[in-house]
């Protein structure tokens, strides 16, 4: 068995993580590494498998087993992890890390756990030099997908890409793949042709696009037409107004259904208890049926 060991990263203290998976030097990295009497969470079972023991060599996860009968290589540096935790690393699928102070705040992703980030909007030549130094061990922090400079169809102020028209569109798609983005961000002012403009350049162009969609476009078509994630900000602030009205701030999530034409929001507390119609923007299930469920 491998896996990358980038992907799993301890939970209870999450230094551990940092110092395990972000070596300073190539002889340390190719070191083995065996954290041992640990709890692992990898995502496959409702239950932790307790008392693992799982060995690092290099950049790859290559044994995962109990510890009983999962011995640690010769030469190993041994991590006694009794009373902690194991688990995928975290990824932030939307943040903004070429601000003032960003690069320190890098290795904060790291240490809490995040090994993998989506960087939805930022200066492109500072990103990918970011990047660059993680990947030569001369920074600690995660892993970077980045989109560089997006799509709008208006006037912001942030720096963009201005696509009023489906040619303007067009190009913008072009010179971000030219530019060597790992996807393509759009924004809410797009009208329906750019979008769609957009959309169609970017599947015949092979590159993911994500990011706000346009209230003149909406969930269900922004889906069909493969929008990663597609979430109008009306939905998201509707959803946000009924749990504030109705709860008063109770901890729920919510996810779009992306893959249902329907595109109901979901808000769940351990399990569902709420949908909306994207379309109506109303509560599917009657209010009595709603309630706060116990943490």
């Amino acid at each position: 068995m491998q896996m990358r060991a980038a992907q799993y990263c301890t939970a209870i203290p999450w230094a551990v993580a940092g110092l395990a998976l972000t070596m300073p030097t190539l002889s340390m990295a190719q070191r083995p590494i065996a954290f041992t009497h640990v709890n692992v969470i990898d995502g496959a079972a409702s239950k932790p498998r307790v008392d693992q023991t799982v060995v690092i060599r290099g950049t790859r996860i290559t044994a995962v087993g109990p510890s009983r009968s999962t011995a640690a290589p010769a030469g190993a540096r041994v991590v006694d992890a009794r009373g902690m935790f194991l688990l995928p690393g975290l990824w932030d699928m939307h943040v903004h890390t070429s601000i003032i102070g960003g690069r320190a705040l890098l290795a904060l992703y790291v240490a809490n756990g995040v090994t993998g980030v989506r960087d939805m909007a930022g200066d492109w030549d500072t990103l990918t030099k970011w990047r660059r130094e993680i990947a030569a061990n001369q920074l600690v922090g995660p892993r970077l997908i980045a989109s560089g400079p997006y799509l709008e169809g208006g006037d912001v102020p942030i720096p963009h890409i201005l696509t009023r028209t489906p040619e303007e569109g067009i190009a913008g798609v072009d010179s971000l793949v030219k530019l060597g983005v790992d996807f393509i961000k759009v924004h809410g002012q797009l009208t329906r042709p750019t979008y769609f403009a957009i959309a169609r350049r970017a599947r015949e162009k092979g590159i993911p696009f994500a990011g706000h969609v346009s209230q003149a476009v909406g969930s269900a078509d922004a889906s069909d037409s493969g929008h990663i994630g597609a979430m109008p900000a009306a939905e998201v602030a509707t959803l946000s107004r009924y749990l504030r009205t109705h709860d008063h701030g109770a901890r729920y999530e919510f996810a779009s259904a992306t893959a249902v034409k329907s595109a109901a929001l979901i808000a769940h507390d351990g399990r569902p208890v709420l949908m909306l119609d994207a379309l109506a923007r109303q509560p599917i299930l009657p209010s009595a049926r709603l309630r706060r469920l116990p943490r």
